[in-house]
């Protein structure tokens, strides 16, 4: 079992400095060069890969998100994936 341990510990570990800096060097960009139009667009084609899920999908994506951020992905969303992320009440915490 501590094999297991370890090595979900060196996935979030690796994983979790790959996105930040994802996060940190690409968003920049994209913000640069997507318009407001293509971003909306990209919401619309995001909430159709999310809606079935996004009760499970949405807790997960925005642990430890602003809520600026919070509120910015959750606006595209319909109303009732807004109401399911809402109603998850605190979201898991990440190891």
């Amino acid at each position: 079992m501590d094999r297991l341990g370890d090595l979900t510990d060196s996935l979030v570990t690796g994983l979790t400095g790959h996105l930040g800096h994802e996060e940190d060097q690409m968003l920049p960009v994209i913000q640069a060069v997507v318009t407001q139009e293509q971003w909306a667009h990209f919401g619309q084609i995001r909430t159709r890969w999310i809606d079935g899920d996004a009760s499970r999908i949405l807790p997960w994506l925005l642990d430890a998100a602003s809520e600026q951020v919070i509120t910015t992905i959750l606006a595209p969303l319909p109303q009732p994936t807004c109401r399911a992320y809402q109603a998850s009440g605190d979201p898991p915490t990440r190891p």
